[in-house]
């Protein structure tokens, strides 16, 4: 029913029904958002209701944002990632005080009266762009008085803000128990400094707008388990085929398995990770060592 992919499988002789082997699927091209910009419309399923559609934008790391569409569905299992990963950590999402250090705009009135962060229920939503060593000691002081029992952030404000506090002498209070870091790379010494700092554990989730992936860190573990039931993940080289060597470097690309009416297939993230290989985990699915960042932070030289 998508017209991109019936002309794609013809010119591959490629039969979903005839796979025997998840390899398989390395027999089509990979797939980048250019492609799908100049080929946007026939990606849509031709037997989807326009009016069951909502589309939301990627992030446009890349500087080049795509619109994805989906169903209210596909929009409602999004959301419950989030459900999950915070239940794998022991919470529900919306029933204790937390933290979100996010890219969140502040309504002018806020900013009015010299204040970074709203309330939402039992949220407290804070500002990333405002996380300077002058505002630091206020940033300190509002969460200690909303005693957050964890901080959902990206990692580079979090660690921005923990630098302050150090350089301050500040800290929190005790009631804060976990880290969930998201939207960038969770570098090492980023990881040591919240952790340090915070007291608590870190949690690295990795996932993006087109919904074709997700990965977490469970309790006692500092790598990445991609989860099976959101899509397929491949760990490409350069020749396009997959890794499957431990500590293999490479590229993530991803097949999702919950939007049929704008599906990615082989799905070119750009996002270069480390392959592990898990072990007793009861988790057969492809986990990372590390997300290592993305295609565009590396410098190819000669050696």
């Amino acid at each position: 029913n998508v017209p991109y992919y019936r002309k794609i499988f013809n010119q591959c002789s490629f039969r979903p029904e005839s796979i025997k082997d998840v390899l398989e699927i390395e027999k089509l091209p990979l797939l980048c958002k250019d492609d799908i910009k100049k080929n946007y419309y026939d990606f849509i399923d031709e037997t989807a209701n326009p009016d069951d559609l909502v589309y939301m934008a990627s992030g446009g790391s890349t500087g080049n944002p795509l619109k994805v569409l989906m169903t209210k569905e596909f929009r409602s299992l999004n959301h419950a990632s989030t459900h999950f990963y915070l239940n794998v950590a022991g919470f529900e999402l919306g029933a204790s005080q937390s933290i979100r250090l996010h890219g969140n705009t502040m309504p002018s009135e806020v900013l009015e009266k010299n204040e970074f962060w709203f309330e939402e229920g039992n949220r407290l939503t804070m500002s990333v762009y405002h996380v300077t060593l002058e505002n630091c000691a206020a940033y300190v002081d509002a969460i200690n008085s909303f005693s957050p029992v964890y901080i959902h952030a990206f990692p580079s404000a979090l660690s921005l803000l923990v630098e302050y506090m150090c350089s301050l002498k500040l800290s929190f209070n005790p009631s804060i128990v976990a880290v969930f870091c998201d939207s960038e790379t969770l570098y090492d010494w980023q990881r040591e400094n919240i952790s340090k700092v915070t007291k608590a554990k870190i949690f690295n989730t990795y996932g993006h707008t087109e919904g074709a992936t997700i990965a977490i860190t469970y309790p006692n573990s500092t790598k990445l388990d991609s989860i099976g039931a959101i899509g397929l993940v491949e760990l490409i080289g350069e020749e396009g085929k997959t890794l499957s060597e431990k500590e293999s470097l490479g590229e993530i690309v991803v097949t999702g398995f919950n939007n049929p009416v704008f599906p990615l297939i082989r799905y070119r993230t750009y996002d270069i990770a480390t392959l592990s290989l898990p072990v007793d985990t009861g988790r057969p699915f492809v986990q990372f060592e590390s997300i290592n960042g993305r295609v565009q932070d590396y410098v190819v030289t000669k050696q």
